[in-house]
Parts: structure tokens; sequence; C-alpha cells
């Protein structure tokens, strides 16, 4: 785990908000594999880049502003309600995961910004 000071969350702050995506989708998309993604966060000059990982396969990544992902670690914290345009910016990564075979590894998608929803 990391601590982004500049940020006052946690990459596991970030992943656990993610993963909530993860879920709503979940919830009416079934993933198509047995499982469930591993979430990692990294932060970059333009914000955080998630990846998606599920049994050496890669997707992402799935780009959030700094100040985005401070607003959205702080709305998971309090418990709000993920929104649906939210919840589809990571379907495009299921669905990589989902159709990705072994021989493709590794699996990424060009970045996905969630700027402009």
């Amino acid at each position: 785990m990391t601590y982004f000071t500049d940020s006052n969350f946690s990459s596991s702050d970030l992943a656990g908000y993610v993963a909530t995506l993860v879920l709503q989708d979940q919830k009416s998309n079934q993933l198509g594999f047995g499982g469930f993604p591993q979430i990692t966060v990294e932060q970059h000059p333009d914000g955080f880049h998630c990846y998606f990982d599920y049994q050496g396969r890669r997707a992402g990544p799935l780009v959030i502003p700094a100040q985005d992902a401070k607003q959205r670690v702080k709305a998971y914290e309090q418990g709000a309600a993920v929104n649906t345009a939210e919840v589809k910016t990571v379907q495009p990564f299921m669905a990589m995961l989902e159709s990705a075979s072994p021989t493709e590894l590794p699996f990424e998608a060009e970045g996905v910004n969630t700027n402009g929803r």
C-alpha cells in the first residue's frame, strides 16, 4: 500500500473505490471470468492509473485525474452511491479481461481518461 500524502489517501482507498465500480458493473453485466480482478494503482503526472489483473491478463490504465480521485475516495469513504457514468468507465477493461487469451499477455488497453464523462 502506498499513501499519497498530497492527496490524503492510499492506493488501497482508491482501489476500494474502483472495486465498487467493478461490483456495480457485475450486478448487471456478470463478469465473464470466474473471479475478481486485482486492482493496482499507480500515481502519474496526469493522475492515477488503475490496472486490472486476472490470471496473468492485464487491462488498463483507467486514468483518474488527481482532483477527481480525491473527491471520489472521499465520497466512497462516506458511503455515497456511485453513478452509472462512473460504473461505465470500468466496463471496457472488464470486457478486455474476459476476451483476452493467455497468448495475448500482457494485455493492456489504451488509457481511458475519466474526464468528460
